[in-house]
Formats: C-alpha cells, structure tokens, sequence
C-alpha cells in the first residue's frame, strides 16, 4: 500500500479514511526502521469508523527507514539505557508528536477528546513519553505495544492524566524483553491511570488475538460503533 504524505499537521503523515462520519481518531507512531506507511497495515485491522493518521518519524536512517530518536545498536540493551544524545532527540521528536495530536482534531474534524494515540516498539516509547509528559494533550488514550520507558528514572507529572491505557507485550520478545512491558505498566499505574494490560505468546510482533483485544479496548474507550 501506499498513501501519499499530507500537509496540515507539523509532522509528515498518512491518512486512512473512515467508511463514514469518525468516530474518533487515531494516531499511530512506527518503529524504529519502519516509516509511517508501515502503520497503515495495522490501520486496516482497525474498526473502520476510526480514522488513522500514521505520522513519520523526523530521522532517516542510512540503510532506509526512519526512527525517533537514534539507537546504539552495538549496546547491550539500546532500548533501556538511551544516550544523551538520543534523550535530545527523543524530546525534539516528543513536541512534535503532541503538537501533531492536537492538530489532528482540527484539521480532521474529529470531536475534541477522541483520539487515541497508539505506538509500536519505539513508537510506544514515544507515546509512553507523551502520556507522561507533564504538557502533553488530554486524549481518550493511550496504547503502548510491545514498547518500554525511554527514561525510567524521568519525575512522573503532577497531576492524574483522565485517560485509558492499554499496554501488550509479547512474553517471548527476544529484542525488547517483556520485563521492559511490565515496568511499564507499574510505572503507569503507579499514577493512578487505568491500565488494561496483555501479555501473548509471541516475539516482536502484533498479533491476531493482539489485534481483537486492541479493538475491544477502542470500543470501550470511544464508545460502540460500527466495524
């Protein structure tokens, strides 16, 4: 598939329409070494009343496709001990994420308050830093697959967030351990946020039983509607 980038939002992005009237919105944030095209297959398995905006990660990657923030692939554990230099980046690329959330009902004519965001691998570590930065958007939610805490040790903000959580990992990921999954979730919780948590017996991936619970948990935070 591919789906031209749009203009209107600070990031570059593609677009999966509705099959009618959005029921809510939802923006998705790729992997590392993936674009924003990837993110529009997992758009497909989505319910069909959403609209999907996949925004494009701001770094290129030499051998193609693109990232958030760059890794130390020689290190040990890239995912859990970032560098300063990727801490930088990661809150460079982290203003324009939420600058990008709070376009998308504007431009998309989505009801305010409607929109989740969702990542996968380092995208659900940037999501995770948007749910957790002290200025990030109030939005129906937040799902983090199979991602992890760029910086555990960050002071979590002062107030309670009025969102929904849903975070999944796969017990047999063998690139980021499931123990980063689970960190995740007592950190959130931690805030008093409601977390609905999965675990599957999968590597790093997404899969079908995944994919029904993701959906399941869309209903329940945007309200029933067709799929």
């Amino acid at each position: 598939m591919s789906i031209p980038l749009a203009a209107g939002l600070p990031l570059p992005h593609a677009t999966l329409a509705p099959t009618g009237p959005p029921r809510g919105a939802v923006v998705l944030l790729h992997g590392f070494g993936a674009d924003e095209q990837d993110m529009l297959g997992l758009a497909l398995r989505l319910p069909r009343d959403l609209l999907c905006v996949a925004l494009q990660a701001p770094l290129a990657l030499p051998w193609a496709g693109r990232a958030w923030y760059p890794l130390d692939l020689a290190a040990a554990a890239p995912a859990a001990l970032p560098t300063e230099a990727a801490a930088r980046a990661c809150r460079l690329a982290l203003g324009a994420i939420i600058a990008s959330v709070e376009a998308v009902p504007g431009r998309f004519g989505v009801a305010p308050g409607r929109t989740v965001l969702v990542g996968f691998s380092q995208g659900a570590a940037m999501a995770a830093a948007a749910l957790l930065a002290p200025g990030a958007p109030q939005i129906a939610g937040y799902a983090l697959l199979s991602g992890y805490l760029v910086d555990p040790s960050a002071p979590a903000p002062p107030a309670k967030r009025r969102t929904s959580v849903f975070i999944a990992h796969g017990t047999e990921d063998g690139l980021l351990p499931v123990d980063l999954g689970r960190s995740l979730r007592e950190q959130v919780e931690a805030l008093g946020i409601p977390v609905t948590y999965r675990e599957y017996p999968m590597g790093h991936v997404i899969c079908e039983a995944e994919l029904a619970d993701i959906a399941a948990w869309l209903h329940r935070v945007l309200g029933e509607g067709t799929t």
